[in-house]
């Protein structure tokens, strides 16, 4: 039978397009800025992050600062991957088509949680960006991880190659999609380099070098961000046994970057970004005069996070909290009672000091989460019930229920990065599926166990 279980929360906090409003109740986090005393910085965001990093850059990017002209297509030598050689890859143009210019700035805004951050995995506090709406045709371009992890589109339900390049970190941007290359360990990538920053217009279909941050030396963990003001780009370097995070910033139309003091890709909230030094806290992106950084303290650290607005969403262990960051008003969805019809006590009580859910997102009737298994679960938020199911291709076949690795979503439809059971045994993680579930109907099983069917976006 169906898991159905009414929860009356003590407060309900509806946000925004989601709807996190109503009444909030008062959480004990101080919201009012500190000072703090040490302005250190952190060099190694791989490493536990004890402060936050400084900005430095190199000169020796300036032989890699002219934008080629855009060539017209080139192929690429196709082999298949599961060989041991790899594909030689090689730029090429993308899929030229005139998309429809709409206001899609509100399925947008839920790029916040299709960007997650994290503490404990190589997400970290600069976060990856696999799934991006475009806000200007609510075109969803995605990797196809785990599989040519090349660059698709999804518009109107139909899927399409967008393109054939190993890419990562999609941002788009007045119709433009920019992303870094990415070898991902599988490609032959030849005068290309991982963490070379391109940009595709589907309006002609070219795919332009914007710039070669993966040629700078010894550089690594390339992470982009673009917004209205141009493209921000970051990377790691290796000085004298320490990781060492430096800052760039692009303006459009430019081919020279300079040094971004506001460490723009590295993620916070305002004009603060999430720092781990000796406590929880979002620091001030600017220093004072006498070099210290405004702190705001937040009540612990976070496993998997993100911010949307002006609230601080985050998984703590069994229930996800959303955070109001001005008020410091708090409220909590708390998803133990159902966790617990499908996981032995023994386990919630031996993980309890750690995160227990795996993925989360919200959309705007519903909280989702997963737990380290097959699992669904579902919050409503306007009627509370929580309720919960398996994910599968074929509804009466056992090995076609898949285990989500990600939970995406656009505000409406839900979207996982997912793979079989048997993949994930045999394979692990590097081998996955883009997927849309179909939460509109709940569907019973040969075994009387309720399944919500999902759809794989690129076989």
């Amino acid at each position: 039978m169906r898991k159905k279980i009414s929860i009356f929360l003590l407060s309900f906090l509806l946000v925004g397009a989601i709807g996190c409003a109503t009444e909030s109740s008062n959480s004990n986090i101080t919201i009012t800025p500190t000072i703090t005393i040490s302005s250190s910085v952190v060099e190694n965001e791989e490493k536990d992050a004890k402060e936050m990093p400084t900005s430095t850059i190199k000169n020796e990017t300036n032989d890699s600062t002219q934008t080629p002209i855009p060539t017209k297509a080139s192929s690429s030598v196709f082999l298949t991957i599961d060989t041991k050689q790899k594909e030689m890859i090689t730029k090429t143009d993308g899929l030229c088509e005139q998309l429809e210019q709409i206001d899609a700035s509100v399925q947008a805004s839920y790029n916040s949680f299709n960007r997650m951050l994290s503490t404990d995995s190589e997400l970290f506090l600069s976060g990856q960006s696999l799934f991006c709406i475009d806000e200007s045709t609510g075109v969803i371009y995605f990797v196809n991880y785990g599989k040519d992890y090349y660059l698709y589109r999804l518009k109107d339900g139909e899927v399409k190659l967008a393109v054939a390049m190993p890419i990562k970190q999609i941002y788009t941007y007045q119709g433009a999609v920019y992303f870094m290359i990415d070898s991902y360990d599988i490609y032959e990538l030849g005068e290309i380099h991982s963490g070379d920053i391109y940009c595709y217009t589907p309006a002609n279909g070219t795919v332009e070098l914007i710039y070669e941050a993966g040629a700078i030396e010894n550089s690594q963990d390339h992470r982009l961000t673009v917004n209205e003001e141009g493209i921000y780009f970051s990377y790691t370097t290796e000085e004298e046994k320490i990781n060492k995070k430096n800052f760039y910033y692009l303006p459009f139309g430019e081919s020279e970057p300079i040094e971004d003091t506001k460490m723009t890709t590295w993620k916070g909230w305002d004009n603060y970004v999430f720092d781990m030094s000796n406590e929880w806290v979002l620091a001030s992106r600017t220093k004072q005069e006498d070099g210290t950084r405004e702190t705001i303290p937040l009540s612990n650290r976070k496993i998997r996070f993100c911010v949307k607005g002006d609230y601080l969403y985050s998984a703590e262990r069994t229930y996800v909290s959303c955070l109001n960051l001005k008020t410091g008003e708090e409220t909590k969805y708390d998803f133990l009672e159902a966790i617990q019809e499908n996981t032995d006590q023994y386990t919630i009580e031996q993980e309890m000091g750690n995160r227990i859910i795996e993925s989360f997102t919200v959309t705007e009737t519903d909280i989702w989460i997963t737990t380290n298994g097959q699992i669904l679960y579902r919050l409503d938020l306007q009627t509370k019930e929580l309720s919960y199911c398996k994910t599968c291709k074929d509804k009466n076949a056992i090995s076609s229920c898949y285990t989500i690795q990600e939970l995406y979503t656009d505000g409406k439809q839900l979207y996982a990065l997912c793979a079989s059971s048997e993949e994930v045994r045999s394979k692990g993680w590097e081998y996955g599926y883009f997927a849309r579930i179909n939460t509109d109907i709940v569907e019973k099983n040969y075994f009387d166990n309720e399944v919500m069917l999902l759809e794989v976006l690129v076989e």
